[in-house]
């Protein structure tokens, strides 16, 4: 029987809405892609909601098209296809087409022909997704808006992206099937069930999000001795205190391994190679670090011999590396450690920026950070 639920009006009285299939596929397509916050990105990621941008309905790809095309402000590309619970194909046929797509992703769209298929508005589109109070002025989002796309170009390249099936009813064979593929790959697959409600005077619709599975909290690994509490204890000043705290937790967060007894060096491991790989080290004041008593934090590449690691994992940290260069407040340095390096360790330039820079600049380092522990896991 169909679901009943019941609206108060202005008086009080409760109006009577039942569950209503849509009328067409179309009229729910057209639904989601003017209204993208039914996909309820609260529920997909609590305390830090997702926002999405329409990229294109019926996006082609290979010889076939994804119904939507989104892109969130992380930069993630969101293939999103629709049903009517009433079609057969929302059981399994649409999975292996939405998976068809994911693998078609990389080799058919690019940078370009996503900014392309954006049209003329693209500047206010994204203007909306990653400034949605209007607090940057132009040349903080400009900056902002060549990180996203630097983003978005990157987990085109490596195969990255959101799998989302949305259904005024989702069946039991699909919920079966979305939470095994959580298990089992790395990219999410998330089905979203949008029921639809209506009676004499309103309608309601009501989101419900299936497959989101919360990660069990990850520890860090030291492979010395010297405690988050005693680095932290060695900053006088609050706010530099602070800062060093928020990266060390989205550090910890994101499964990073801290290493050091004097400076915490935050690092990835990485399956295509043999050692953790350095992506950022925090020094104390007056600590040993790329400029002596001099108070910074240092981001970039901190490995050598580049010519030995695998082409995945070069590009990945040339793309976290190229984040920095140009941008106002980090100084780029040579060799981090000041000293004789073999002829083949081929160090590339890394990049300090002061305490007091890094506060201002906290939200795009917490957030850059997480991305590469994240993507380097995964290589």
């Amino acid at each position: 029987m169909p679901e009943k639920i019941y609206l108060l009006n202005a008086d009080q009285k409760p109006e009577p809405l039942e569950e209503t299939p849509f009328r067409d596929e179309d009229m729910l397509q057209q639904l989601l892609a003017e209204h993208l916050e039914l996909l309820d990105g609260e529920q997909m990621r609590p305390g830090d909601p997702l926002r999405w941008m329409l990229v294109s309905r019926e996006m082609g790809i290979d010889r076939f098209s994804v119904d939507h095309l989104l892109v969130d402000q992380d930069g993630l590309p969101t293939l999103v296809e629709v049903k009517r619970s009433t079609d057969t194909r929302i059981r399994r046929e649409v999975v292996g087409q939405m998976l068809d797509y994911a693998a078609n992703a990389a080799v058919t769209w690019s940078r370009e022909s996503v900014e392309a298929a954006l049209g003329p508005d693209s500047d206010t589109a994204l203007r909306e997704l990653l400034d949605p109070n209007r607090d940057l002025e132009d040349d903080d989002f400009e900056n902002a808006s060549s990180d996203f796309w630097a983003k978005v170009s990157n987990n085109l390249t490596a195969g990255s992206a959101r799998l989302v099936f949305v259904a005024d009813a989702i069946p039991d064979e699909l919920v079966r099937i979305v939470e095994y593929l959580n298990r089992h790959m790395d990219v999410e697959v998330l089905a979203v069930e949008l029921k639809h409600f209506e009676g004499k005077a309103n309608r309601m619709i009501v989101p419900r999000i299936i497959g989101r599975l919360a990660k069990p909290a990850r520890t860090p690994r030291r492979s010395k001795s010297q405690s988050v509490d005693d680095f932290l204890a060695r900053f006088d000043d609050q706010q530099a205190r602070q800062a060093a705290l928020q990266l060390l937790d989205t550090a910890i967060e994101h499964g990073a391994t801290l290493d050091g007894a004097r400076r915490l060096s935050i690092r990835a491991s990485c399956r295509l190679w043999k050692r953790p790989v350095t992506v950022s080290w925090l020094t104390p004041p007056g600590g040993p670090g790329p400029l002596q008593n001099e108070n910074h934090f240092v981001f970039g590449l901190f490995t050598g011999r580049l010519h030995q690691m695998p082409k995945e994992l070069v590009a990945r940290l040339h793309v976290w590396r190229e984040l920095f260069e140009g941008r106002n407040a980090f100084e780029p340095i040579r060799d981090p450690f000041n000293n004789t390096r073999p002829a083949d360790f081929g160090f590339v330039p890394c990049y300090a920026i002061t305490y007091a820079d890094a506060l201002d600049q906290l939200d795009f380092l917490k957030l850059e950070l997480g991305a590469v522990l994240d993507d380097l896991s995964k290589l």
